[in-house]
Parts: C-alpha cells; structure tokens; sequence
C-alpha cells in the first residue's frame, strides 16, 4: 500500500499521523465518525472530526482516509460490555504482514517497498483492517 500525501510512525499502534502540515492525533484529538465502502469503485473513505482542542484557526474540522483499490476491508465486532461511545476513540494504527493476525505481533522494521495491511484498533474491541493499492488523506472543512 501506497501512502500519498502523509506519514505514519513507526512504531505499532502509534494513533497518530503525520501530513498535509500538521500532525493527527487520532487517538486523544479526533472522534472517528464512520466510513464508507463504494463496492463497485473499491473504495473506503475513514472519517474523523477533530476535538476542540485539536481545531485551529486553520479552519480544518477533521480529516478523512480515502483507500482506492481495495482489495481487504474487513470489520470485527465489538465488545458488547463496552458503552458505544469506545466506537469512536481510536486505540492505534499498525502496519500487518498480508495475512498476519494481530495476535502475533507487530513488525517496527518495514522497508520502503514492502507491501501491508493497515489495522485501525479501536477501544470498543473494534477492528479495521484494511489492503489497498494506495490511500490518501485529505482535510475536512466546516460546511
């Protein structure tokens, strides 16, 4: 998978990514407020708004994730004793061997050319993973 216009860290479960001139705090700055999957265009566009904290005078809402050429989404269900707010906080973000389960580990030394899954964990038990042939972040404005 292709990023294209951001960053993330190397480290496993890291909530945060870095473009578009600022860095994302995904997990303590941001509600994560749906997605949505175009079957016949394999695309998934991640939507997150930013807490008040995290808006600036930048005029920037939140942010969303758009995967095209997706070829794995698949959504785990949640923990029922967890109230559904936890749908909406984000645990981290990690990098997946194709056909990793997370119960193995999480890999830190990744080469520019490897290819992966993304896991979007969330509190609420939660988890997105997702392979596309690239992904692309882009800013949310009040409308």
């Amino acid at each position: 998978m292709k990023f294209l216009n951001f960053s993330h860290g190397e480290l496993p479960q890291a909530g945060g990514l870095s473009g578009l001139g600022r860095e994302w705090d995904l997990h303590n700055g941001a509600r994560f407020t749906g997605y949505q999957f175009d079957v016949k265009q394999r695309r998934l566009v991640l939507v997150w708004e930013l807490s008040g904290e995290e808006r600036r005078d930048d005029h920037i809402c939140g942010c969303k994730l758009t995967f095209r050429g997706v070829d794995l989404f698949t959504v785990t269900e949640r923990d029922p004793e967890l109230p559904p707010s936890e749908d909406e906080t984000l645990f981290g973000i990690s990098r997946l061997e194709r056909g990793q389960d997370k119960s193995s580990g999480f890999r830190t030394d990744w080469n520019s050319d490897e290819d992966f899954n993304l896991l979007f964990e969330f509190q609420s038990g939660v988890d997105l993973e997702v392979h596309a042939a690239e992904v692309e972040m882009s800013v949310l404005r009040p409308e």
